[in-house]
């Protein structure tokens, strides 16, 4: 990180929230095991809001809504960063523009954001069945299996193809739950 220089920066970060009109947004700074509000964010009745950062390294960001909804950003010094999202999509269907960083968490989450709607699908369908030994429950490990194997697979090509990137930071650490490592299987 030291190598991205130290000269404090401002960044700003603005967009636009389709249905969030006079939303209130909070932008939070994560650090290691906690995060901390940095500023609170009025979006305006036309759904557009705006936050300028003074920052002398890349930090990251999460940006909640009133819903616990949230987009993670990796702001860098200087970075203009514009975010498109609904109210109802927010934190899973939005575009980022201006931070290659964050529109790298950004295919990180909503890759793992896939897989576990798939694992918590194959659990569903899982329950409903009686016999653990039935002939469909091995088909339903197997599916379970298979989309544990995709993610590592995703995982690992993303920090292969963006090793100097610090979203590659970020892949490390993902988790499926409270408890289980992406790349901790």
């Amino acid at each position: 990180i030291a190598g991205f220089g130290c000269s404090s920066s401002q960044s700003k970060i603005t967009g636009i929230v389709t249905g969030g009109e006079d939303e209130q947004l909070l932008l939070e700074r994560l650090d290691v095991n906690k995060t901390s509000v940095v500023d609170s964010i009025q979006v305006g009745p036309d759904g557009a809001f705006s936050v300028k950062l003074q920052i002398e390294e890349p930090e990251l960001y999460i940006l909640r809504n009133s819903e616990g909804a949230i987009i993670n950003l990796l702001v860098s010094p200087g970075e203009q960063i514009t975010l498109e999202s609904s109210q109802e999509s927010f934190g899973r269907g939005y575009q980022v523009h201006g931070s290659e960083e964050s529109e790298g968490i950004r295919i990180l989450v909503e890759q793992l954001q896939s897989t576990r709607h798939v694992l918590d699908s194959l659990q569903t369908e899982a329950g409903s069945i009686g016999d653990p030994e039935s002939p469909q429950m091995d088909l339903i490990r197997n599916a379970y299996a298979q989309a544990i194997i995709q993610q590592n697979r995703f995982t690992i090509k993303y920090l292969l193809d963006n090793m100097g990137s610090l979203s590659s930071v970020y892949a490390l650490y993902q988790k499926y739950d409270n408890d289980n490592l992406v790349l901790g299987r």
